[in-house]
């Protein structure tokens, strides 16, 4: 769950950017509550719970992206492989 919060505020920070549209968004948040389960997955138990708590964030990802995003941080992380590829290169 840290991780989590700390990934995206290091992506959500406000930027000089055009805004991140609403589909851009739905992208977003679909993408990285798969890098998140990925990233959980070594132990079957603590993925299925990060799947679970990071699904019922979704409808917050999305709204904060679409209000503070920018497209150029969501296509950074539509570009990642993996949480820590979001948390090294997304800011």
């Amino acid at each position: 769950m840290r991780r989590l919060c700390l990934a995206l505020g290091l992506v959500l920070i406000a930027g000089c950017n055009k805004p991140a549209t609403p589909e851009a968004c739905e992208q977003f948040a679909d993408h990285f509550l798969k890098l998140l389960a990925k990233s959980e997955n070594a132990d079957g138990k603590l993925a299925r719970s990060a799947e679970e708590i990071a699904t019922s964030l979704r409808p917050k990802l999305v709204e904060s992206c679409t209000k503070d995003g920018t497209a150029s941080e969501v296509e950074c992380v539509l570009a990642s492989q993996s949480v820590e590829d979001v948390e090294k290169n997304c800011r």
